[in-house]
């Protein structure tokens, strides 16, 4: 049996700054018997280092386990999550370092990181101010709060805080990246270039802010009209990005594709009087007074016209939340799953529809006595589950010509989940367009719901006219406040790419910026041309 190392050999590897050494030792250690955290954090960063990210979790797992009361170690798990991009998962665990140990900086710094990732940009700042009151030198919270700030359209501030930080530690990669944000952010693209270009080329710069550097280098270069160096940069980011993600994320990915085939097979040869009606089940006197859900592809205008209706005083608005999580795991998943949704029953909607109740409330929304308007885009494959849950809803189906939607997607960066892991490239954009479209349609023209489509290239050249169809058939009259709704957003978490475009009102550069990417995009244009035809948008 051989003896375990001594942990004087560690602390001497570490002086030293042999930090590969020290991760050896320890985990040798802990395989002998050791449990002090420090030793599977020191693996853990070893592992993260050389990309094994996986191998990474798990020792930080397995470092939690023995020490569960330890805030840094459950904290540390937090981060990793935070630069796998599974925020959903990081935010209990960094809540409940900080249930640990209210004074960590760490744990509310990422807290911040991960809110932000959900657009919720208030409560971001307020963990950002908190880690950095807890710690006031800690200049990567000032720099993540510098990046936030430029992505929600305030650059100005951005700039303030990003130079802050380089005042303090020259050279700071991520405020560097947040301050190149800034210029993006205020057309300063050839400075932005110059910032990205050696943030990209610097070889510790983390892969995560190097693939994000190549991203935002394209913008700098789209805003130079460069369209071929901008999409050979996206494509390069994107690639490393999904060379980081692939282990995490190419599983979930598949399943997703699987599911819409799941879905397109069943729904292309279910009988259509099964799903012609649904239960009869009694208002509640807590119900909105008119239920929409709105939906469409990413980047295809949903954001835009979801804080359009929120300026309305009588609509009140839940921006990409998951409300039907509950019911969709019970039915939408299987082909045993939808027979079952098929026949459902009245007191069995009646427990769905309670569960989504809450769901809203939770979210310190109050629907009753409004139109309540539900915004996630790919609630689309969940339109059976809404045809039988909510007969009576109205669905607003948001178009924009596919070309633009595609190149959107590719250029922009999003939450990583399964879906979003398909649109690291065009093509795969183009073909995950095409299976949800696909069955959108399909299920748009088979049920029985009240839908009406909003085009964003309409709603930006004739915005008030296509506002007041829309409150028609809402059932509301147009307000004035409509019109404001960028200032009113300036004041609201959004969670998408669409936060910064929004907050300065009508955005009128977005409608044929696929032409300049023609030839770039060429592999994919068959794919998106039926889709083009189909919509009424011009071949050319």
């Amino acid at each position: 049996m051989s003896t375990p190392p001594d942990l004087s050999e560690i602390e001497a590897a570490l002086r030293v700054g042999d930090r590969q050494r020290a991760a050896d030792l320890a985990g040798a250690a802990v395989e002998a018997g050791a449990s002090d955290p420090v030793l599977f954090r020191l693996k853990a960063e070893a592992l993260t280092r050389a990309g094994d990210f996986d191998g990474a979790l798990s020792w930080l797992e397995r470092g939690v386990a023995a020490a569960p009361q330890d805030a840094t170690m459950v904290a540390g798990l937090g981060r990793l999550l935070v630069d796998l991009d599974r925020h959903g998962e990081a935010i209990p665990i960094f809540q409940r370092a900080i249930a640990m140990d209210a004074g960590l900086a760490e744990a509310h710094f990422g807290l911040g990181e991960s809110l932000g990732a959900f657009g919720e940009v208030v409560l971001a700042r307020a963990c950002f101010a908190n880690a950095l009151y807890y710690r006031q030198d800690y200049p990567e919270a000032e720099a993540a709060l510098a990046t936030l700030l430029a992505r929600v359209g305030d650059p100005a501030a951005a700039r303030r805080h990003a130079e802050r930080v380089l005042l303090q530690a020259p050279g700071h990669r991520s405020a560097t990246y947040a301050l190149a944000a800034a210029d993006v952010a205020e057309k300063q693209y050839g400075a932005a270039g110059l910032r990205l270009a050696a943030l990209a080329a610097d070889p510790n710069t983390a892969p995560v802010l190097r693939a994000s550097s190549l991203c935002l280098q394209g913008d700098a270069l789209h805003g130079q009209g460069r369209w071929r160096q901008a999409f050979d940069a996206w494509r390069r980011g994107k690639s490393l990005f999904r060379q980081i993600y692939e282990p995490t994320f190419a599983p979930a990915a598949q399943a997703a594709e699987a599911l819409l085939d799941l879905l397109t097979g069943y729904f292309g040869a279910a009988p259509g009087e099964v799903w012609a009606t649904a239960p009869e089940v009694a208002p509640q006197p807590t119900d909105p007074v008119s239920h929409v859900f709105l939906i469409g592809f990413n980047r295809s205008g949903t954001t835009l016209l979801e804080q359009v209706l929120a300026a309305h005083p009588d609509i009140v608005t839940v921006e990409e939340r998951p409300l039907l999580l509950e019911a969709e795991r019970a039915f939408m998943h299987t082909a045993q799953g939808l027979d079952a949704l098929a026949g459902i029953e009245a007191e069995t909607v009646s427990r769905y529809r309670a569960a989504y109740w809450r769901a809203v409330r939770a979210l310190d929304v109050e629907p009753q006595g409004k139109v309540f308007v539900d915004k996630l885009p790919m609630n689309a494959a969940n339109l059976p589950l809404i045809a039988k849950l909510f007969p009576h809803a109205k669905v607003l189906f948001a178009l924009r010509d596919p070309r633009d939607v595609a190149l959107s997607c590719f250029r922009h960066a999003f939450t990583m989940n399964g879906s979003n892991f398909l649109m690291l490239t065009p093509e795969g954009v183009a073909a995950l367009y095409d299976k949800v479209m696909g069955l959108a349609v399909l299920l748009r023209d088979r049920l029985p719901l009240a839908k009406r489509e909003v085009r964003y290239e309409r709603l930006v050249e004739d915005f008030e006219a296509e506002c007041r169809s829309v409150c028609a058939f809402l059932g509301l009259d147009w307000n004035p406040a409509m019109a404001d709704f960028a200032e009113r957003a300036r004041e609201r978490s959004i969670a998408t790419p669409s936060a910064g475009q929004v907050r300065e009102g009508l955005y009128r550069g977005g409608e044929g910026q696929w032409r300049a990417y023609r030839e770039e995009l060429g592999p994919v244009l068959p794919t998106l041309a039926p889709w083009v035809e189909r919509f009424g948008y011009s071949a050319d």
